[in-house]
């Protein structure tokens, strides 16, 4: 049988693939259906996966890490220092966003915002094996469900942008290659991570994924099925 950590790589590269999923399903979407209908379907995909990434990440990678004799006041640094490394993120894409129409700079930002995300989120499920199987399978599975309307995003964004499919299409699997490259990476280092190591990365993690969740996931969220509600009410 595989040793644990090379089924969490394996679960983590999974996990990935389901961003291909988003593809096909915005083409499915987008056929025939009304714009209400599509902003319903695109708020409760975003807040399922955002109170998944939450519930992984309270539920899991803290616990886990506080475990691993990291004390709360530290576990709060590092949980800091994982807030901080989202806002350096956000401030560098404002960067590297310049000389490009808005329209389609805003859909490259979303692509490259999402699969540097995806980054620590592939190493999340190889790390959180550092608390156990189970621990990996739980978190694959919600970054799986995740990764799916993630990708939906990013190929409606590009679309509406007035990028071609193949494009649309490219964006969607560097994101999905992102998060598989950050699983192999995580787990080829690994070898030479100590446990304090491993819970400490869990931590930076979590905050990541609460992050999102809280700040990108869960307002976008809210906002589509407020625009739906109204949408529906002024009928």
């Amino acid at each position: 049988m595989l040793p644990e950590r090379d089924i969490a790589l394996l679960v983590a590269v999974s996990a990935a693939a389901f961003t291909f999923l988003g593809y096909p399903l915005t083409r499915w979407l987008s056929a025939g259906r009304t714009s209400a209908t599509q902003e319903r379907i695109n708020g409760y995909a975003m807040l399922f996966s955002a109170l998944a990434m939450i519930l992984v990440s309270a539920l899991e990678l803290v616990p886990s890490a506080l475990g691993a004799q990291v004390s709360s006041g530290e576990a709060l640094l590092w949980l800091l220092g994982g807030l901080v490394l989202y806002f350096v993120i956000d401030k560098l894409l404002d960067g590297f966003s310049q000389g490009t129409p808005k329209i389609k700079r805003s859909a490259l930002t979303v692509a490259i915002a999402l699969s540097l995300h995806n980054l620590p989120e592939g190493a999340a499920t190889v790390a959180s094996e550092f608390a156990g199987l189970e621990s990996a399978l739980s978190t694959g599975a919600a970054l799986a469900l995740h990764n799916i309307p993630e990708g939906a995003t990013i190929a409606l964004v590009a679309l509406a942008a007035g990028f071609k499919p193949r494009v649309a299409w490219l964006l969607v699997a560097a994101s999905a290659l992102a998060e598989a490259a950050g699983g192999v990476a995580f787990w080829a280092a690994n070898a030479q991570f100590d446990a304090r190591a491993s819970a400490l990365s869990l931590l930076v993690v979590a905050a990541l994924m609460l992050s999102i969740s809280l700040i990108e996931l869960l307002p976008r969220a809210f906002s589509s099925l407020a625009r739906d509600k109204n949408q529906t009410f002024n009928k």
